[in-house]
């Protein structure tokens, strides 16, 4: 992203994969702003505000992060449910090989969500930084009050990101529940099996 303040321009340059829903709803979201029928002033002055892209794109990653967490929550609930079957009516150990190895992958894909939930915090914490700065060299109360729309915005974003993060530790913190449960069930099995012969 380049801004000129002379222009009163902001360039962006995004590289994305091809087809990317997320940018197509971004491309729907900025030509129902200012072009077609939208020709309204309220819509075309938030055009003022150079971190509007950025805040969409953040805002469209966001939606698409938050189905990647429910399917995580949701796997990481069916492994639970089948150890809890488990503890309440012992089976094959393979059983317990199957969870175990299930777990070890909601793990993987739990510290890579939380890895990207760091990054895009930092971010986020950048851009307000950056919206800031930008915000106190406008010049007027007018110029900035176009502002505060992509202001709220972004610390929506922040405290959802935050709010995102919260339930990835709870995750990992009930994944290692479910992890030390599995190994001391393994375990007694393995004993038990071994004192029968």
């Amino acid at each position: 992203m380049n801004y000129d303040a002379n222009l009163a321009c902001t360039t962006y340059i995004i590289a994305s994969g091809f087809p990317h829903p997320p940018l197509e709803t971004i491309k729907a979201r900025l030509a129902e702003s200012f072009g077609g029928e939208c020709e309204d002033v309220f819509q075309k002055s938030h055009a003022m505000d150079p971190f509007l892209l950025h805040c969409m794109i953040s805002h469209e990653s966001m939606v698409e992060a938050k189905s990647i967490v429910s399917a995580l929550r949701y796997q990481l609930y069916d492994q639970l449910d089948m150890i809890d079957a488990y503890a309440k009516e012992p089976s094959d150990r393979r059983n317990l090989e199957n969870i175990t190895i299930e777990l070890h992958g909601i793990s993987q894909d739990t510290d890579s969500l939380l890895a990207s939930a760091d990054m895009a915090q930092m971010i986020a914490e950048r851009m307000i930084n950056a919206h800031e700065r930008f915000e106190i060299s406008m010049d007027g109360a007018k110029a900035k009050d176009k502002m505060v729309k992509v202001m709220d915005s972004l610390q929506y974003l922040q405290t959802s990101i935050q709010s995102q993060k919260r339930w990835l530790l709870s995750y990992k913190s009930r994944k290692d529940i479910a992890m030390n449960l599995v190994c001391s069930k393994s375990s007694r099995s393995a004993r038990i099996g071994n004192n029968s012969h």
